[in-house]
Parts: structure tokens; sequence; C-alpha cells
């Protein structure tokens, strides 16, 4: 998973420094994941080299602090990532910065994830089917098991999309 997403869709909410940049992406995304200082520092180095965030100095709890900033250009690389991203876990992840969408993007991304989501399990039935036979007992319920997970996920998809239609009316 990358954290330039949660980075850049967290100092597009507020400028901060990295102790609470680290915090808040525990907050959202500790179900899943924990970013170590050694992945969350250098990202930040890399984004600041790119011209998508700007580091000052400033003051936490009385100490000196870096307070890292979104640029005008990171802003863009935000939405780009939101709109455009890839497709799997960061479409859950880019969903933690929907807001920042319009309803009319919010459903596009969502209908695209849906479509692939729909390709997949299309292209996962086909192949079980096709080796129904050769399944061991517990291949086949472990296969099965993560067709409905896919099925449900494109039901919550489904309801969504329609949530999304319903709030431009």
């Amino acid at each position: 998973m990358s954290i330039e997403l949660p980075i850049l869709g967290l100092l597009n909410e507020k400028p901060v420094h990295g102790y609470d940049l680290k915090r808040q992406i525990e907050a959202i995304l500790g179900f899943s994941w924990h970013p170590s200082y050694g992945s969350l520092y250098p990202m930040l180095r890399k984004l600041e080299e790119r011209g998508l965030v700007t580091k000052s100095a400033g003051t936490a709890a009385g100490r000196q602090k870096h307070i890292y900033s979104i640029t005008s250009k990171g802003q863009a690389r935000l939405r780009e990532l939101l709109l455009n991203g890839e497709d799997g876990d960061t479409l859950r992840l880019r969903m933690l910065f929907f807001d920042q969408l319009s309803a009319d993007e919010r459903k596009s991304v969502l209908t695209a994830g849906k479509k692939r989501r729909v390709e997949t399990l299309e292209r996962l039935e086909a192949e079980r089917d096709r080796r129904a036979e050769k399944l061991k007992k517990y291949q086949r319920i472990l296969l099965d098991h993560g067709l409905e997970g896919l099925r449900r996920e494109i039901d919550w998809l489904d309801g969504l999309i329609r949530e999304e239609e319903t709030s431009r009316e």
C-alpha cells in the first residue's frame, strides 16, 4: 500500500507535523495497516523533492517541529490519485478522501471499481467451473467464499453508486 495518497489527502485537510500525520494515518487505516516512521519520512522527503509538499519550521507541544503542507501541485496529484488510482485495495483507500470529490466524480470512480470487480467475478467463476472436477474440497470452499465476498462487494458498490445518484437530485 502506498503511503502517498493518505499523506496528500490528510495534508489537503490541514498542515501537520510528521508525528501527527502518522497518528492520523493510523487512526483511519489502523484496521489494516500501520505505517512506520521509516516509510513516512522518506515519502515526505520524496514528495517535497517533487514539489508536492513543503516543510516549514513550527512548534507543537512547545517543541520545534517540521510542519508539512500540501502545495497546489500536490493538490493536483491528489486529485489524479483519487480519480485515476489503481484498483484493488486502493479503491477503499481513495474512498477515505471521497469528500474531496464531487458526486459525479465519486460515482465515476465507484462505477469503474464495480466494473473491474464484475469482470474479475466472471473470470473467476468461469475458471472455477472449468476446473470444478480438479478442485479439492477445501479449494472449492475457499474459492466459493472468495467469490461470495466479491459478490457482496459488488452489491455494496451498487448501493454507494445509488447513493451518489440520489445525492445529485
